[in-house]
């Protein structure tokens, strides 16, 4: 059953006590309106969390009587020590991961040197764009490549086109024969190579091999034409590229200033990398320090006992009014956090008692 937050809250003082008694009486025979089967004494003090429970009257700062109820909260140490733990877990993790972060920028600053010094010794070899070097010599190959592949087609050699396009498409990858006569050849030889190994075995398969061949032959003529062109674009290509590369290389001024960029690069990161190896044992010593001292903190002065705290003023006629709900964290020391309790965690607190259902303050707290 929800209990009404607001009739919890207020329902109290407007409820008519027993007569009898005194003012602790007067509270604890209060009817919860909530629940009209509980008097206030019978749920607060019949409550699974507590390990005990005492009332008394007090007077507040202004002379007012108040009376105070006490429940001993079981479990507040044990719930306070875990969070203690993830604390100290949580330090010990922010040294390993601030002093890996460290070394982490260190190797990415000497990457970057060795990117740097092997982009001057390219330089200073005439290299201005390695990358165009190396895409110059990938199409070379590609180029002798496609010229076998066009020779072996115009020799009309079945077994010839079969071996030279098996052996270079084992090493290109599977849409590297983007025209479909070129595809139907890949492909075919491709198949011949397999059956044939198979025929071997078992002599049969000749059908397949001879449909593998018909169409390698049918498609041989048309692909010689998209070879040529591809050769022709190749051959230009590399031309232009190479003409480039060799522009570049002539280009000594340019050079010279790009080496002397480079350089001043290399020498500013090197000063920065010294600096931060130089500093390296100071930053971890002044960070374990820092983060030790945050360390020995933890769980040096421990909650070891907590107590919900309820208090009410009475009226001349015994009627009861909720004046104060809260909680006091008593430390190793002494001293006490006082948590006071906002409307709607009051009405929750409430609710929860009548329930009666949690027996540890690690299930209570979260609720609060």
């Amino acid at each position: 059953m929800r209990v009404s937050q607001k009739a919890l809250l207020f329902g109290i003082a407007s409820t008519l006590a027993a007569c009898s008694g005194g003012k602790v009486a007067a509270v604890q025979n209060a009817i919860i309106p909530a629940d009209p089967s509980y008097k206030i004494g019978q749920a607060f003090d019949h409550r699974k969390i507590c390990t005990s429970t005492k009332w008394d009257t007090v007077k507040d700062g202004r002379g007012r009587l108040i009376v105070e109820y006490r429940c001993e909260l079981s479990g507040v140490a044990d719930y306070y020590k875990s969070l203690d733990d993830k604390k100290l877990a949580a330090s010990q993790g922010t040294i390993q991961c601030l002093e890996g972060n460290y070394i982490a920028g260190m190797t990415s600053l000497q990457t970057k040197i060795d990117g740097e010094q092997k982009k001057l010794t390219e330089l200073n070899a005439g290299i201005v764009n390695p990358d165009a070097q190396a895409n110059v010599d990938a199409e070379k190959i590609k180029l002798q490549d496609q010229s076998e592949e066009l020779l072996a087609l115009k020799s009309g050699d079945v077994t010839s086109i079969i071996s030279t396009t098996n052996r270079i498409s084992a090493s290109l990858p599977t849409d590297s024969f983007n025209d479909a006569d070129l595809s139907t050849i890949a492909r075919d030889a491709s198949e011949h190579l397999s059956l044939s190994t198979k025929a071997g075995q078992n002599g049969a398969l000749s059908a397949e091999l001879t449909r593998d061949e018909n169409g390698i032959t049918s498609a041989s003529q048309s692909a010689i034409y998209e070879l040529q062109r591809s050769i022709g674009l190749l051959q230009s290509g590399i031309a232009q590229s190479a003409a480039s590369i060799q522009q570049d290389k002539n280009d000594t001024a340019g050079i010279q200033n790009r080496i002397v960029d480079v350089s001043a690069l290399i020498k500013s990161d090197q000063d920065e990398l010294a600096k931060e190896t130089a500093g390296k044992e100071d930053y971890f010593r002044n960070l374990e320090k820092s983060v030790g001292a945050q360390i020995q903190a933890i769980g040096l002065n421990p909650v070891v006992r907590g107590d919900e705290l309820f208090q009410w003023t009475v009226a001349d006629d015994n009627t009861p009014s909720l004046v104060y709900a809260g909680a006091e964290m008593v430390h190793k020391d002494g001293h006490t956090d006082d948590i006071a309790y906002g409307y709607n965690s009051v009405g929750t607190a409430i609710q929860l008692i009548v329930q009666n259902s949690m027996n540890n303050y690690s299930q209570y707290k979260p609720q609060i």
